[in-house]
């Protein structure tokens, strides 16, 4: 959040190319607390960085899912992919 601040106009990315634990605790968080305080800076762009064939495909549905209610979103393969994604946006 402080780097949303900190850096206006920037985008946010989730690298979940090794997955992540998804307790249900967290989710609450991401969903009631992450996500709308999130809204409040001048962030519009959420990058998924995930490999071609994830084991997560559910979970990150049902993320991506939730940050379409604040953000567009978009999933790339690569960091250079998300950077790339930002530079379009931001022209």
């Amino acid at each position: 959040m402080e780097l949303l601040k900190t850096y206006p106009g920037s985008n946010f990315v989730v690298d979940a190319r090794n997955g992540f634990e998804d307790e249900q605790e967290d989710v609450e968080w991401g969903f009631f607390v992450l996500l709308p305080a999130m809204a409040n800076t001048d962030c519009k762009h959420v990058v998924f960085i995930l490999n071609e064939v994830t084991e997560i495909e559910d979970e990150m549905d049902m993320w991506t899912k939730e940050f379409l209610k604040y953000f567009t979103a978009k999933r790339v393969e690569s960091y250079e992919d998300a950077v790339k994604f930002g530079f379009e946006v931001s022209k």
